[in-house]
């Protein structure tokens, strides 16, 4: 009984290792074709962890946010309301359907919460560009 069910559990492991590399090449797949596409943008980011209470339990790991792109010729990184304001920022005003990607692309690594923190681990800060995708510690949070 207890052969089969190392076997068995080996099986599942070696699954989740397969389906956590064809998330990654996905990823890899979507940011390029995302930064195609919108050959102004050089970079996006998002944050990602797992908040702690006062008492020190840790809460269910947060939904991830984008809230940053680098757009070539306006230096802004902090759009925390990109969603709402796409207008206010220079360069982006009127180029509603990058709102729409944007919103496509988050969508897809909501919809992919576990494997997200499978790939880059708890308390992240995830940037891509074009060459890379780099992955930092992210502490600074409440």
């Amino acid at each position: 009984m207890l052969d089969k069910f190392n076997e068995i559990l080996q099986e599942f492991n070696d699954k989740q290792e397969q389906l956590k590399n064809m998330f990654e090449d996905t990823l890899k797949e979507v940011a390029k074709e995302f930064l195609d596409k919108h050959t102004d943008i050089l970079a996006i980011k998002w944050t990602a962890c797992v908040p702690y209470f006062n008492d020190g339990d840790i809460d269910t790991y947060a939904d991830l946010e984008l809230y940053g792109i680098y757009y070539r010729g306006y230096n802004k990184w902090d759009l925390k309301s990109w969603d709402n304001d796409l207008n206010q920022y220079v360069g982006l005003k009127g180029k509603e359907y990058l709102l729409e990607d944007m919103t496509k692309l988050e969508q897809f690594l909501d919809s992919n919460e576990q494997l997200v923190q499978d790939l880059f681990g708890n308390h992240h800060k995830v940037l891509i560009t074009r060459e890379a995708i780099t992955v930092e510690e992210y502490t600074d949070h409440d």
